[in-house]
């Protein structure tokens, strides 16, 4: 039997807070670092993301959901925001958009068929997809990498807890919580490149 990793309101409070401060902190410290201006383009790369990351964090924590108005709008706005800009060239973004969704589609449809498991949902797709709008199909490989390791990290913290308690059961983690940091973090590695 799955148990889900939840977390009570108090503690998805003081995580979505902790890391909403690291992300401003982050934004403003690059800003402050790399041209000692707040208007860059790119600082505005990780201000439009970071309230939207931000909520998608504390839904899928409270509820293992990532909402479509949230995801397609992100997606949509990545597109938007590379499309005006003109700088590379824009079909990575909408290559990246596409692929981040195929991928995880594509992972999801492997477990359902080796283990009879839906062991991704397709708000973290449409994430992935939101993540290739914005950061372009060649940081894929980085994106998924990372939410990778920050998902394992978790899921040994969790098992350390359970085994300090002495109840050890089998449990699920939110993958669109690994994932959003990891968006969030290739951007912000974008941004001081």
């Amino acid at each position: 039997m799955h148990h889900r990793f939840s977390v009570s309101d108090r503690n998805a409070i003081l995580i979505t807070g902790a890391l909403g401060a690291f992300m401003i902190g982050a934004a403003t410290l690059v800003s402050l670092l790399r041209t000692h201006s707040f208007l860059e383009e790119e600082i505005w790369m990780l201000v439009i993301l970071f309230i939207p990351l931000l909520a998608l964090i504390w839904s899928d924590l409270r509820t293992y959901t990532l909402p479509d108005g949230i995801t397609l709008t992100l997606m949509g706005a990545g597109l938007v925001f590379h499309g005006l800009r003109l700088q590379g060239p824009p079909w990575t973004y909408l290559l990246g958009a596409m692929a981040g969704y195929l991928l995880i589609l594509g992972l999801r449809q492997v477990f359902r068929m080796a283990k009879g498991i839906e062991a991704v949902g397709m708000g973290d797709a449409k994430l992935l997809a939101a993540g290739g709008a914005w950061l372009g199909f060649f940081t894929l490989p980085f994106l998924t990498l990372m939410a990778s390791l920050i998902g394992l990290i978790v899921a040994l913290i969790a098992v350390l807890i359970q085994r300090k308690e002495k109840k050890l059961t089998n449990f699920a983690i939110p993958f669109g919580v690994p994932l959003a940091l990891a968006v969030w973090g290739g951007v912000f590695v974008q941004v001081r490149i």
